[in-house]
């Protein structure tokens, strides 16, 4: 293998900056998760606790909030043996069913009243609230353009205090983050 030498005129100058922008997104849509767990001495018995408990919830949330059904995914079904430890030995209880449901709520005004609803369920948890828009392709754009200007602003100081000029984009990448407001 012989390695030559570069010649000045092969090499291409460049400046390498990144850019970044923040844009404020109105939430339109709730994420949030139903579970309910219980330990019987069957599967089937505690399977059957739990799922009655999230079919009585689902009820509720179709019913009198109008969430579609196709807004209900299931997002955990487990079923297992369950132990307590007593002087160092595992004893055999029961078992475990857990069900679980992730649920898309269009309706941001409701999301108390759902909460109120829900904690008269013993058994139920209710849990990983998360606020979002359904579609950030506005505000995307609007990222996206002002970090190429924060980048381009970047490389012409660089490039003034180098006393050269900014020339055209080579490359550009994207990573994105998300980080609710609390």
């Amino acid at each position: 293998l012989i390695v030559l030498p570069l010649a000045a005129e092969d090499i291409t100058p460049t400046i390498s900056v990144s850019g970044s922008a923040e844009v404020s997104v109105k939430p339109d849509t709730a994420y949030f998760s139903i579970s309910a767990s219980y330990v019987a001495d069957t599967s089937e018995e505690a399977r059957k606790l739990a799922s009655g408990t999230i079919s009585d919830a689902v009820g509720i949330l179709t019913s009198e909030y109008g969430i579609r059904k196709e807004d209900i995914a299931t997002e955990v079904l487990t079923i297992y043996p369950e132990y307590r430890w007593e002087d160092g030995e595992q004893i055999p209880v029961g078992q475990r069913a857990t069900q679980g449901l992730r649920i898309t709520l269009r309706d941001l005004a409701a999301i108390g009243d759902i909460y109120d609803s829900l904690s008269a369920f013993n058994g139920l948890e209710f849990s990983s609230v998360r606020l979002d828009k359904a579609d950030k392709g506005a505000e995307l754009m609007e990222a996206r353009t002002e970090a190429v200007l924060d980048a381009r602003a970047k490389a012409e100081a660089y490039a003034a205090a180098a006393g050269v000029r900014v020339g055209k984009v080579l490359s550009i990448s994207e990573t994105s983050s998300y980080a609710p407001a609390y």
